[in-house]
C-alpha cells in the first residue's frame, strides 16, 4: 500500500506523468489524499482504495511499481503482503516496466523477487537497507 503517500508524491514531484497510490487502510488513504492536496499534486496523483492490485482495474499496467512494503504484524515479522505485492507485480508491469522496493536487508525479498523476475538488481544499499529492482 501507499501508506502516507510519500513515495508516490516524490515520484510525481520528480517527473512521473501519473501516479496511482493504493492502500487498504482508510487512515493511510486519508493521509495520502491530504498530502496530495497539500502539495498540489492532484493532477498527477490518484489515491485508490485497493487491496494490492484488486481494485486497480484489470487493464492497469505500470512502468514502475514502487513500494516500501510493511512487514510487521504486531511484534512479529509478517512478509505476506510484500510477497503478494511481488508475486502480482510481473503481470501488472507495462512492457519493460519494473518493481522497485526498499526494505530492511534482513528480509529476503531478493530471493522472492528472483523467483518472480529471474534477475534482481540491488539499486542502492547500506548496512541496514537495500533498494531492489526486478525486471524481466
Amino acid at each position: 500500500g501507499c501508506g502516507s503517500g510519500v513515495i508516490g508524491m516524490l515520484a510525481a514531484k520528480h517527473g512521473a506523468a501519473h501516479v496511482d497510490m493504493s492502500d487498504v487502510s482508510w487512515l493511510a488513504l486519508d493521509c495520502a489524499r491530504l498530502g496530495v492536496e497539500t502539495n498540489g499534486l492532484g493532477a498527477a496523483c490518484t489515491v485508490i482504495a485497493s487491496d494490492l492490485y484488486s481494485d486497480l482495474g484489470d487493464d492497469a499496467r505500470y512502468d514502475l511499481i514502487l513500494s516500501n512494503p510493511p512487514f510487521h504484524a504486531g511484534h512479529s515479522v509478517d512478509t505476506a503482503a510484500a510477497e503478494a505485492l511481488i508475486g502480482g507485480a510481473r503481470e501488472r508491469r507495462a512492457q519493460g516496466g519494473a518493481l522497485r522496493l526498499v526494505a530492511n536487508r534482513f528480509l529476503a525479498y531478493n530471493k522472492v523477487m528472483q523467483k518472480v523476475f529471474g534477475k534482481v538488481d540491488v539499486v542502492k544499499e547500506d548496512t541496514r537497507y537495500w533498494v531492489l529492482e526486478g525486471r524481466g
